[in-house]
């Protein structure tokens, strides 16, 4: 076998007939040349985007820091992102008590309602942490409620609910068995269970 070439077995198969004895083999060969590899297509793959998001972000995040510093200077720059996560650390400490105070005082709102109102803040606080302009102002606008409430209504209409239902067979058991008290005579028990669809 040449140096640069490998083998590889796709697909075999034995055909046999007890009749005429007859055994066909079939294989299929693949050579692929060393250092050329073929293309990887993986279907529904969604990395791609994300692969975007995470270079685009810090690429806008940058723009953005010498635009506006350009307008109102290095000091104030950093000064609006240091306020940025400070105001992030406190939403996150605020939540925080909120659900402790929550916990301890027994729901008294919809469990639903507040858990999506504390995942956004959340959110929100971990994008005021960030430093950058573009994760400061997402953070900003899922502090709105008329927004939260808006995304959890398409969140809802996109989510897909799958239920379940699994049903016995129409078995009938009949069965004996004692209940035991201490203190107390066995009491003997015989039962029969039938299945309620099939009287």
């Amino acid at each position: 076998m040449p140096a640069r070439t490998r083998s590889c077995i796709t697909a075999e198969s034995i055909v046999s007939s007890g009749k005429a004895g007859l055994v066909s083999i079939n294989r299929c060969l693949c050579r692929v040349r060393e250092g050329l590899s073929p293309p990887r297509h993986y279907p529904g793959d969604r990395s791609l985007p994300l692969l975007l998001l995470f270079v685009a972000l810090p690429l806008i995040e940058i723009a953005l820091f010498i635009a506006i510093g350009a307008q109102i200077g290095l000091l104030a720059t950093l000064g609006l992102i240091v306020l940025g996560a400070l105001a992030g650390v406190s939403i996150l400490r605020g939540q925080q008590e909120r659900a402790l105070a929550m916990m301890q005082g027994g729901l008294r709102v919809q469990p639903g309602t507040f858990l999506a109102q504390g995942a956004f803040r959340v959110l929100a606080g971990l994008l005021l942490i960030l430093p950058g302009f573009l994760t400061d102002a997402l953070g900003l606008l899922l502090l709105i409620p008329p927004l939260q409430r808006a995304l959890v209504r398409a969140l809802a209409a996109g989510a897909t609910v799958t239920t379940t239902r699994v049903y016995a067979d129409g078995d009938t058991i009949e069965g004996e068995f004692e209940v035991r008290e201490p203190g107390r005579d066995p009491v003997h028990v015989s039962r029969r269970i039938e299945d309620p669809r099939h009287p």
